[in-house]
């Protein structure tokens, strides 16, 4: 019988967690989508790359690094965060402490993209929370239908259900998102927002 991730010393890789699947991949972004019923807890896993994190509810975790007492985090919905895995790979377990499920919407940075913005994105509805060496993380509150032009690798994610529409090249494409919901959209694209959007956009570096 298979011992893997029963301790800090034989741990699996973050996808090899069974509460992590994994939506997405390509040669810039990792996707994947954390679900941790009440009561729960992970596997002994390794995160090494820097990594992007998006709370999809008010959550309460428990996190046990080797040879240290568990540390208790609490992260409103809607909190993006960011750890720096690449340059310190983090070897951990995580326990749901709350009365609810622990959702989280996480993406890995792979290779830097050869067009970044020198500054950040500036337009109505988009507030700069953060930046890192890897991602600029920015919240959404879009009032009214909302037309933007993003010249840069994101990913959005939605904390409200709607329709995004990516206009130009062969036609518009229309993408219905639920609550969680997220889109990787690569330059230079056109967006519109549905009026009522709040989320989280998280541009790559």
């Amino acid at each position: 019988m298979s011992t893997a991730g029963s301790s800090a010393s034989d741990y699996v890789e973050v996808y090899d967690e069974p509460l992590h699947r994994v939506r997405f991949e390509n040669e810039y972004v990792l996707v994947y989508t954390v679900h941790i019923p009440r009561g729960v807890t992970t596997l002994w896993h390794r995160h090494s790359e820097d990594t992007i994190y998006c709370a999809l509810r008010d959550v309460t975790v428990a996190e046990t690094l080797p040879d240290m007492p568990a540390c208790v985090r609490h992260t409103p919905c809607g909190t993006a965060m960011s750890r720096a895995h690449r340059e310190q790979p983090l070897i951990h377990q995580v326990a749901n402490a709350g009365q609810g499920p622990v959702e989280f919407v996480a993406a890995e940075a792979r290779a830097r993209p050869a067009r970044v913005a020198s500054t950040p994105f500036v337009a109505a509805g988009h507030h700069l929370a953060w930046e890192s060496t890897r991602f600029r993380a920015y919240t959404l509150e879009v009032e009214a239908n909302l037309d933007v032009v993003y010249g840069f690798y994101t990913l959005l994610i939605m904390l409200t259900p709607g329709v995004v529409e990516l206009r130009g090249g062969p036609g518009t494409q229309r993408h219905e998102l639920a609550h969680g919901g997220w889109l990787w959209l690569e330059p230079t694209v056109a967006v519109r927002l549905p009026g009522g959007t709040r989320g989280v956009l998280a541009e790559w570096r």
